[in-house]
């Protein structure tokens, strides 16, 4: 921990890597040095002297302001949509070259639907980004979305429908959306009331937390009942919790028994 006297030529140390790559990705615009950063982490260190000493842990100064706590509260907003953006990015990215192998005789997306579950805290503008994304997918291939957005905050929710009708003016028929406030993650009776098999990507960031076991209550499983066969379940967590993970990032994309061919949650050796 004595970055103080770090050698600014080791530049391999992983502490100031990693500052470094941190800093440098949250602020692409900027050029974030091997200096800067050594000076930002020794700024840290003499805020927080009483971490390094031991006497106190994070959660004693940090949960106890409330200001830092909405800090807090904003970067990991800032991390779930950046991550979020990624891996739309990605499959947007698969589903094009998908669509460029077709043969000519067969080159259209147009009798497709790309079906999506999305439930998650992030504030609504974070979403647009990936409407754009699938809207320009869908002027190349002909591939239709259709998106669930669900948001148990009924004010949430509307403000996301009014700013999603205006960010969608006249695309309504390439993408649509249903506004669900019904939908509670820890409650499996609410998720078994949309039809089995419904969608091709479910995505949920930062629902987790409140619930210590969420298969005593089948959530899990619930969740996987909804998703098509080779669907993709996209679970995206920042835990604030230090006894257990810094990131929880996790693709599924079989939830088929190799064994009989059946669905189910597969054992450790599968």
């Amino acid at each position: 921990m004595a970055i103080k006297g770090l050698d600014l030529n080791q530049q391999h140390h992983p502490v100031l890597n990693a500052c470094r790559s941190l800093a440098s990705t949250l602020h692409s615009k900027q050029i974030i040095t091997w200096h800067s950063t050594q000076l930002r982490l020794i700024q840290l260190i003499e805020h927080f002297p009483h971490i390094l000493s031991g006497e106190k842990t994070g959660l004693d100064i940090f949960v106890g302001d409330e200001e830092i706590a909405q800090t807090f509260q904003q970067v990991k907003f800032l991390l779930s949509a950046t991550k979020t953006q990624h891996i739309f990015h990605s499959i947007c990215q698969h589903l094009q070259l998908q669509y460029e192998r077709q043969t000519k005789d067969d080159n259209s997306f147009e009798n497709y639907r790309l079906r999506i579950f999305w439930l998650t805290d992030s504030h609504c503008s974070d979403v647009l980004y990936i409407l754009d994304l699938l809207l320009n997918l869908s002027e190349q291939t002909g591939l239709l979305t259709d998106v669930h957005y669900a948001d148990s905050d009924p004010t949430q929710l509307a403000n996301a429908q009014q700013t999603f009708n205006t960010h969608l003016t006249n695309q309504t028929k390439k993408l649509s959306i249903i506004y669900d406030e019904t939908i509670d993650l820890y409650d499996s009776k609410t998720l078994e009331k949309i039809p089995f098999e419904s969608f091709d990507i479910i995505l949920s960031a930062n629902q987790l937390l409140a619930n210590q076991d969420l298969t005593k209550k089948n959530s899990l499983i619930s969740l996987h009942c909804l998703l098509d066969p080779n669907g993709l379940l996209l679970l995206l967590e920042l835990v604030h919790i230090p006894l257990y993970f810094d990131l929880i990032f996790c693709f599924f994309d079989q939830w088929w028994s190799s064994d009989d061919n059946n669905r189910a949650v597969n054992n450790i050796q599968q």
